[in-house]
């Protein structure tokens, strides 16, 4: 309790100081992400472009498809080869957040390993991997999520998994949506676009450990 005093007494007295350095580093460490080839971090270029209200500017939403890696491969590369750990990724994109601990060594830090990145593990040239689909699933539902989970199951294998009703609660990171819940069929779409994700290295909740089965109803 006394940390968080203090942690809001510090942004009552110096809040407003703070913040704005934050900010600064912030928009530095885009404009010098944004010079680098194939990797791109938009600002408040996108506000009017999408009819958004507003954009957080301590976050830096990086594209990096476009250097034929995915967000999964650059977020292991920054994490197991530089020490960089990152908010989350997805196939196309890592995000960064900026906070009042940051310093603008940490920044240079960050933009010097995407150039490193860039320029050395994308030694096949490969090209932008927008060929990656991010469907949007209408699952049909066979039985009641409570009927699925209390039901008599078991794992088979994700290939085998086709036409069987699903028992857990099957999440993709991020966003953390479930794209399966007890009780829904699991297509062959679906199968499809798990060994995908998996395939490319994406956070996947309700699988076995090694994420090569899936829970079923035993019937």
């Amino acid at each position: 309790m006394a940390s968080l005093d203090l942690a809001r007494m510090q942004i009552a007295t110096e809040g407003e100081k703070l913040l704005s350095k934050t900010i600064k580093l912030a928009e530095e460490a885009r404009t010098k992400i944004n010079k680098i080839p194939g990797i791109t971090c938009f600002g408040k270029e996108i506000i009017s472009r999408h009819n958004l209200g507003d954009l957080d500017i301590t976050k830096l939403t990086i594209t990096v498809k476009d250097i034929g890696l995915t967000g999964y491969q650059v977020s292991h590369l920054l994490n197991t080869k530089y020490d960089i750990q990152v908010e989350m990724a997805d196939p196309f994109h890592i995000l960064v957040i900026v906070s009042i601990g940051d310093r603008r060594d940490d920044l240079k830090r960050l933009v010097s390993a995407l150039e490193d990145i860039a320029l050395t593990e994308n030694q096949l040239k490969l090209t932008s991997i927008d060929d990656i689909q991010l469907p949007v699933f209408d699952n049909k539902v066979a039985m009641t999520p409570r009927d699925a989970f209390f039901d008599k199951n078991r794992f088979v294998t994700i290939n085998e998994s086709a036409g069987r009703i699903c028992s857990e609660i099957i999440t993709v990171y991020p966003p953390g949506i479930p794209i399966l819940v007890p009780g829904e069929i699991i297509s062959e779409e679906m199968v499809a676009y798990l060994r995908k994700m998996i395939d490319l290295g994406a956070t996947i909740d309700g699988l076995n450990e090694d994420n090569t089965h899936i829970g079923i109803v035993d019937r």
